[in-house]
């Protein structure tokens, strides 16, 4: 679910992750039930442990099952939509292959990952771009803070009936926030395999932005390893991307230039997971990732100022004086908002992209060191 992240494609990431310490998590909220409580709250509180424990087997869904299937991204614009549909092999962390159906434009590209290396084939310009894989820090330990810190952020409503899609039987779990500046998400999750099966997107005026869902699922006992064979056409044209990911945060401030800064938290409740240092055709740039455990936070930044053309998106820096802002841009790509400023003291160019309302943009952006 990237991703629980951004339903983006391109470029994509590996799937978030993992679990290990349930047992105890749960064993300590039981030991916490007052068994004098009224029964509707014992209740309650049976009904939240089930949904964490559900929501738990869908973090790791696609991480521990080898499978593949087609996968369908329908985004809404304003107006407008577009449309994903990839072919997807999964054989574990940082192991898949993916090949896109759709959009036209997006037809025939590729993108295999097997543990060591990610290549992403443009069969447009017959270009294959490689980068050294390492992995995300998502440990199985982590997890139950990670759910707590769902928690802390949102509400957990799991329907008393199971729904069922295309013959698999699918828990129904509604995840709302409860800052109203995110979007919430509805899930169907596979009982059999913990895989989301459906997942839908709201944005915080309640209006429904993407669909995601999977068809023609076919599940392994073992991992089919041929499925990541694959040589580039003649004629490719290979690059390598020079860049490193780092994973700590204090690895991520050792390695950062003097223009970048890395907080460990961006507002209230989005704390850091990982970050990307790489040259691009713009120059140097930094990429945090921040997480609220659900929805994704990024912070790009580029050496280098930039003014921006006047269009409607176009907001008065005035609202971010506070961090030296000499111009200022809001822009929407889908259901995506991008907070752009250039900051001329640092030398800097930065970006917040995320689902969250323009205020809660400026309120982060307000609140870098």
């Amino acid at each position: 679910m990237e991703n629980w992240t951004s339903a983006k494609k391109w470029g994509r990431l590996p799937r978030l992750a993992v679990l290990l310490g349930v047992g105890g998590l749960l064993s300590t909220w039981a030991s916490s039930v007052d068994f004098a409580s009224p029964p509707a709250l014992v209740v309650r509180e049976r009904e939240d442990a089930r949904a964490v424990q559900i929501l738990q087997r869908a973090l790791i869904g696609s991480e521990h099952n080898f499978f593949s299937g087609e996968q369908t991204i329908l985004n809404f614009d304003t107006g407008d939509g577009s449309a994903c549909v990839t072919q997807e092999t999964h054989l574990g962390p940082n192991r898949f292959r993916i090949v896109y159906q759709n959009p036209p434009d997006a037809r025939g590209r590729l993108q295999i990952a097997d543990g060591t290396w990610f290549q992403h084939y443009l069969p447009q310009t017959n270009t294959l771009i490689q980068r050294r894989i390492t992995p995300l820090s998502v440990a199985e330990t982590n997890t139950p803070a990670r759910l707590q810190h769902i928690r802390q952020n949102y509400r957990l409503n799991l329907a008393a009936q199971t729904d069922n899609l295309a013959g698999r039987a699918a828990y129904v779990l509604d995840i709302m926030p409860r800052i109203p500046d995110r979007p919430h998400q509805k899930l169907w999750i596979d009982t059999e395999t913990g895989l989301v099966l459906r997942r839908e997107t709201y944005n915080p005026a309640g209006i429904q932005t993407s669909v995601t869902s999977w068809r023609d699922l076919h599940f392994y006992t073992a991992p089919p390893e041929a499925a990541l064979s694959w040589s580039p056409p003649e004629g490719t044209r290979t690059l390598k991307e020079e860049g490193e990911a780092i994973l700590p945060l204090a690895e991520a401030r050792a390695n950062a230039d003097p223009w970048a800064v890395v907080p460990e938290k961006l507002g209230g409740s989005f704390y850091f997971e990982s970050a990307y240092l790489a040259n691009t055709r713009g120059g140097r740039c930094l990429h945090c990732t921040y997480s609220d455990g659900i929805c994704t936070l990024s912070l790009m930044q580029l050496a280098g100022t930039q003014s921006f053309q006047t269009t409607s998106g176009t907001i008065d820096p005035m609202p971010i004086a506070s961090y030296n802002a000499e111009s200022a841009q809001i822009t929407t790509r889908g259901s995506v908002n991008i907070l752009s400023w250039s900051n001329p003291h640092r030398g800097a160019t930065l970006s917040l992209l995320g689902e969250l309302t323009d205020d809660a943009l400026i309120t982060m952006a307000q609140s870098l060191p």
